[in-house]
């Protein structure tokens, strides 16, 4: 084991930190600028959209990562972190983390979304 001097802190116990180190990390990640082109979508950078997501009718950005096979449609998501294998649909998402394998529909503002859940506002 070594030790290295470490040049920042980042904290990422609640969801405020969380969020901000998102950020943080995006803007210094050259990937966060990559060119994405999804169906009727805008993207506004930085973000960081994993393999195989199928995102279409959308506002992605800024300072969003999406986790790997997650489904977007007809939403708007800004300051979020959305986990893989999620599914979100006609929802206006900011300042949010959504877990992994959770399903969303229907509008909200600011949400913590834990894994395997499902919340239909639709309804």
């Amino acid at each position: 084991m070594k030790t290295f001097p470490v040049e920042n802190w980042y904290d990422c116990g609640n969801k405020d930190s969380l969020l901000e180190t998102n950020a943080i990390l995006l803007k210094k990640n050259s990937n966060a600028n990559k060119k994405y082109t999804f169906e009727n979508t805008i993207i506004i950078p930085p973000v960081s959209i994993s393999e195989h997501c199928k995102i279409s009718n959308s506002i992605i950005g800024p300072n969003v990562s999406i986790g790997e096979h997650t489904i977007i449609d007809y939403s708007i998501l800004r300051d979020a972190i959305i986990g893989s294998y999620s599914e979100i649909n006609n929802a206006v998402l900011h300042h949010s983390v959504i877990g992994s394998d959770a399903s969303l529909h229907g509008q909200s503002q600011s949400l913590n979304l834990g894994d395997s859940t499902e919340i239909d506002f639709g309804s």
